[in-house]
């Protein structure tokens, strides 16, 4: 009977690994007749028993198992012992290889290995991990995979080592390498079998990791001490950016289809709409009446919209009332019109607060909504000649397809505008949160920023500039089982522009 013990350092990977081995001819262990604990559950539970509280790093000395242990280990060999070879893959398994090879003479060991970037990449797809996260991954990844080293070279007569991706395609070096080094009867595959891997994580990954020598010089020591080595092309730097450049090809052209869904549903809504438009018109009829007693509140809220003009009017006829009584201006009233008001460099637009522009709605708690017209405009103050960047704060849209047509204008001049979403994400791995966030293309990666360089010959000096927020269209709820009853694009909290020149 022999015995094959695989440790890897991810679930699925050790999965992968035990399931390919299973198809050339190795047998599934069977739980033990005794407790009925699987393989699996008896390695778990060791560990969970010789493990620190609250320590996960695999350095140090083997843990030390007592007698209650040797005997649920023989009641598993007992249960498996009319299987020619069997044997069971888990990540803590590494921790009880001496225990094994003390144990059961018999026992042989599969240590499979991936690249750091690997790892990283895979912990990160699968987890919300923390900005701090990274240097727990990494230092699970150099300890986990220096014991694996030091145990392969004292016991390389007994154990194998081996990248992960040669359990892909058919397996054949698997196969030879087990029939030829181990003396066992592996049959040959013709089937094969891939892990899915994401090539793009993977690459956003390896730049991660750039300045990590100690992690390069391990990978590189478990390279060239393999039995079986990584050396395939599709896993070299290139083959990846090869592969990661496909992906994202693939990405962009599923957001091409899904947005050609989208507009294809606008258009059964439209012609739903359309049908509906007689049954509107009998209701009207009907709301009619309704509607004069919410005439005050319509009233209302024009009165408030004029109380803010006034109020902004006011203040500015204050300080030009004080400015010409200190004796600051000369001339006219009308030529001091344009030159009272301030140059600015640096300019804050707060849309919360009273606005000059045109094609928005009322201001709101969380800014104001654009979608009355699809050129929503801002008059700005005075700019000093020279070059800004222009930044559009964006906390609400109707639908992702509405974010990302935004476009920006001055004076009618379209600027070439770049959409950064979840812009208020930091840490080393934001660039990374961010590219998961657009190829899974979440519904609303909100906060998102709209920006844009602005040329100084693009200004107008002495005279008004003039900010278009440009939407590809604008939704009414209702369709999308809302409330509101105006047209709605996108939310914007605030609007600013930074002298760069």
């Amino acid at each position: 009977m022999t015995i094959l013990v695989t440790c890897g350092i991810h679930d699925e990977w050790c999965t992968f690994a035990q399931g390919r081995f299973e198809s050339m001819g190795f047998g599934a262990p069977i739980a033990s007749s005794r407790s009925h604990m699987s393989a699996a559950e008896l390695t778990e539970k060791m560990a969970a028993v010789s493990r620190p509280r609250g320590k996960t790093s695999y350095k140090g000395a083997a843990p030390e198992l007592g007698q209650a242990w040797q005997l649920a280990a023989a009641d598993l060999m007992i249960a498996n012992a009319d299987q020619e070879s069997w044997g069971w893959a888990h990540p803590d398994n590494l921790r009880f290889l001496e225990f094994w090879k003390a144990f059961e003479p018999n026992c042989r060991f599969a240590l499979i290995y991936t690249s750091p970037a690997e790892y990283i990449a895979r912990e990160i797809s699968v987890d919300d991990v923390e900005n701090d996260g990274l240097d727990e991954i990494i230092t699970r990844w150099r300890d986990y995979h220096e014991e694996m080293l030091r145990f392969y070279h004292a016991n390389s007569d007994v154990s194998m080592l081996i990248n992960l991706h040669n359990f892909e395609d058919t397996a054949q070096s698997v196969a030879t390498l087990l029939s030829d080094r181990l003396n066992l009867n592996a049959t040959r595959l013709n089937q094969a079998e891939y892990l899915f891997q994401s090539a793009l994580m993977d690459v956003i990954a390896e730049r991660l990791i750039d300045q990590e020598l100690e992690l390069a010089n391990l990978f590189s020591e478990l390279e060239n001490s393999a039995d079986l080595p990584m050396s395939l092309s599709a896993y070299s730097r290139r083959g990846l950016a090869s592969k990661a450049h496909k992906e994202l090809d693939e990405n962009l052209t599923g957001l091409d289809q899904a947005q050609s869904n989208l507009l294809d549903a606008h258009r059964e809504i439209d012609q739903l709409n359309q049908s509906l438009e007689v049954e509107r018109r009998e209701r009207e009829a009907l709301e009619a009446a309704a509607a004069e007693a919410h005439v005050p509140q319509l009233l209302e809220k024009q009165l408030e919209q004029v109380r803010e003009e006034l109020h902004l009017y006011f203040n500015k006829y204050n300080e030009l009332k004080a400015q010409i009584a200190a004796g600051e201006v000369s001339g006219s009233i009308g030529a001091f019109a344009r030159t009272a008001l301030p140059i600015a460099s640096t300019l804050q637009i707060d849309l919360k607060s009273y606005i000059d522009g045109d094609g928005w709605h009322h201001a709101e708690d969380q800014g104001r909504w654009a979608g009355a017209s699809l050129s929503s405009t801002l008059r700005l103050p005075d700019l000093e000649a020279g070059k800004y960047t222009v930044s559009v704060r964006i906390v609400d849209t109707m639908a992702l397809d509405i974010l990302r047509g935004m476009s920006l204008t001055l004076n009618g001049a379209p600027l070439n505008a770049n959409l950064k979403i979840l812009s208020d994400m930091g840490g080393r791995l934001a660039p990374l949160r961010r590219a998961k966030a657009h190829a899974s293309n979440i519904e609303k990666p909100l906060p998102a920023t709209l920006s844009a360089t602005i040329e100084p010959i693009q200004i107008r000096i002495r005279d008004d500039n003039i900010l278009g927020i440009v939407s590809p269209r604008a939704v009414y709820p209702p369709s999308v089982h809302g409330h509101d009853d105006r047209l709605l694009s996108c939310c914007i909290e605030s609007v600013s522009f930074h002298r760069v020149v």
